[in-house]
């Protein structure tokens, strides 16, 4: 039981990585788009 909890908590660990470098990507990506466009 112990083993599948920790299993769970580093899914939710990467899910998390993935989630906080996808909303970093698009933060870059507006702000490309708004220097490129002024």
């Amino acid at each position: 039981m112990r083993l599948a909890s920790l299993h769970l908590l580093s899914s939710f660990r990467e899910k998390t990585k993935m989630k906080s470098y996808a909303v970093f990507l698009s933060q870059q990506t507006i702000y490309t788009l708004v220097i490129s466009s002024s």
